[in-house]
């Protein structure tokens, strides 16, 4: 959100958080939301890949951070997808 202005989260990150993301469906799990008692609302809309651009990078973070205002900034993912797709797996 802070290098974007957008709320998203990709898949392989959304399956982290605790049980409340279905695999098969790629979705939130509205029978697991429901069971522990959290809105659907408190749970990012937006579903992405990885390689999904989530927007553009903002003015300010491009001037701290030396880079082009508006460079494409990419969903990413936990530490395990992003080793098994840097090893071209």
């Amino acid at each position: 959100y802070c290098l974007t202005g957008e709320v998203a989260v990709d898949h392989s990150s959304a399956g982290n958080i605790g049980g409340v993301y279905d695999v098969e469906a790629r979705g939130w799990s509205t029978e697991m939301l429901d069971a522990l008692g959290i809105p659907q609302s408190m749970m990012p809309e937006r579903l992405v890949h990885s390689g999904d651009v989530v927007g553009d990078l903002l003015n300010e973070w491009a001037e701290r951070l030396g880079l082009s205002a508006g460079t494409p900034v990419l969903g990413g993912g936990v530490d395990a997808a992003m080793a098994t797709f840097a090893a071209g797996v």
